[in-house]
């Protein structure tokens, strides 16, 4: 029998399925393979040198692999990143204000408000001067983009009174006459009536908002400034946009801590009566709530792997609650859409942020990050009067995870991309040298939770499961 002395491919990882099949789940996220495997085919990777059938399955999927081979693989998917960060679309996400109508217990940017009630907001001039600065920024990164830019606002609260409607409608205006697409709107909704007609006239993509809870949850975990019922005015605005018979997604945050997680099914059932959960326009998630800007609801808050130990249980207890999409957590995400398409998602780069995000703030700033909004350590530049910008940083930002050395050959880089930059920072560590995020514990869960289903796909014997049938 003749054996090879072939390298195992260094970013591929297993879980096991359950103890009476002994399947186990097995990832190459070089390759993007995903297969269920034996036990046995798990002990053949173990080997130093590789004989028998095994060998020609685990070759051929990219399990194992020549060692001048791995460093071809990792060349051609770093030049292919490069590559398409040239044709990526871009975003521009403006910031009207950094002020805000609402005193979320939760917020991240509780740092950069000064707690006057006489708002500040872009002018006109500083509009026109950030979509320049926009464009130039693009052409310069992105000259291949075959789709045109898009336009995110964001805050503070960008939609915060009637006093910004005039800045908002010519910021949609200028848009339009740039060829940047109205893409997204994050607002906190207060003041969503009373935008609603001006998002349907510049045919606005979708937008997004926050609902905590029920009415007087919600009310008591984000109250606003000048509204006795926010909850009310959201509701309201959010129909309002349903009934008008345009395309927009209205997607509807919730963000989840130990505080508000008993509520969710009593908010899902509120969405059905209202009959939301059935237009397709209408996407609910949850989301973790995170301590950054705000230390002091650490106690409250949930790890990534403590949240989606506690939603999908309540997926198995309540039909109801599965009308909300955790596709925020993301490798339960790449799971889930693995077993659907049969290959893994990989990814070079963790989010906009790192490869095709400017943000412009009021005071002429700009940024990488939406959520670094304020923060002086991560100012990356200026668009007025002239702009000037730290060009090695974005470089620096645009870098993909495998160009970090301490990413460089860890088994779950495709699937981190790295960590988020904007927290790595914010905890004291270099971008290239990230804090590492519990992945596996990550994998642990979403494996077990879609246990039933991987095995029933080895009854019905589907394409994605050659590996396991060659090997039993």
């Amino acid at each position: 029998m003749r054996c090879y002395n072939l390298a195992k491919n260094p970013f591929i990882f297993y879980e096991k399925i359950d103890d009476k099949y002994g399947l186990f789940l097995l990832v190459n996220s070089l390759h993007g393979n995903i297969d269920i495997v034996s036990k046995s085919v798990i002990d053949a990777l173990s080997r130093e040198y590789y004989c028998g059938d095994y060998l020609y399955v685990l070759r051929g999927k990219g399990y194992l692999i020549d060692k001048y081979l791995l460093y071809d693989s990792l060349e051609g998917l770093n030049f292919k990143y490069y590559l398409n960060l040239l044709s990526n679309r871009p975003y521009m996400a403006l910031v009207p204000t950094h002020d805000c109508n609402s005193r979320c217990i939760y917020c991240f940017q509780s740092l950069i408000r000064t707690g006057r009630l006489e708002f500040k907001y872009i002018t006109k001039n500083n509009v026109t001067k950030a979509f320049e600065a926009a464009i130039k920024l693009f052409e310069r990164y992105h000259p291949n983009a075959k789709e045109n830019p898009r336009l995110i606002l964001f805050g503070g609260e960008p939609l915060i009174n009637l006093n910004v409607r005039e800045i908002v409608d010519y910021i949609l205006k200028l848009a339009k006459e740039y060829g940047v697409e109205p893409y997204d709107i994050v607002t906190n909704g207060v003041f969503l009536p009373e935008y609603a007609d001006l998002i349907i006239r510049y045919e606005v993509k979708s937008i997004q908002v926050t609902i905590d809870g029920p009415q007087k949850i919600h009310n008591s975990r984000r109250p606003s400034l000048i509204e006795t019922n926010p909850f009310g005015k959201i509701v309201t605005g959010i129909s309002m946009l349903l009934k008008s018979g345009t395309d927009i997604n209205i997607y509807v945050r919730t963000n989840v801590d130990k505080r508000n997680i008993k509520y969710l099914v009593d908010l899902a059932k509120f969405y059905m009566d209202k009959g939301w959960s059935n237009d397709k326009r209408f996407k609910p998630y949850l989301s973790p709530t995170q301590p950054y800007g705000c230390t002091h609801i650490a106690q409250y808050t949930l790890t990534d792997s403590e949240f989606l130990l506690r939603i999908l249980e309540l997926f198995r207890k309540h039909e109801e609650i599965k009308i909300f999409s955790i596709d925020s957590i993301m490798l339960y995400r790449h799971i889930k859409d693995a077993l659907i398409k049969g290959n893994f998602d990989r990814a070079l780069s963790y989010c906009g942020a790192t490869n095709s995000t400017y943000v412009f703030d009021l005071y002429g700033k700009i940024y990488l990050c939406m959520d670094a909004i304020g923060r002086e350590q991560f100012v990356i530049g200026y668009y007025t009067p002239n702009l000037v910008v730290d060009y090695n940083t974005i470089k620096r930002w645009h870098k993909p995870v495998l160009d970090k050395e301490k990413c460089a050959r860890c088994s779950f880089a495709l699937i981190c991309r790295g960590n988020c930059n904007f927290h790595s920072i914010l905890l004291g560590h270099d971008i290239d040298n990230p804090p590492c995020p519990n992945v596996k514990r990550l994998l642990k869960v979403s494996v077990n939770h879609f246990a039933e289903n991987i095995i029933n796909l080895v009854k019905e014997k589907v394409e994605v499961l050659k590996l396991y049938e060659h090997s039993t």
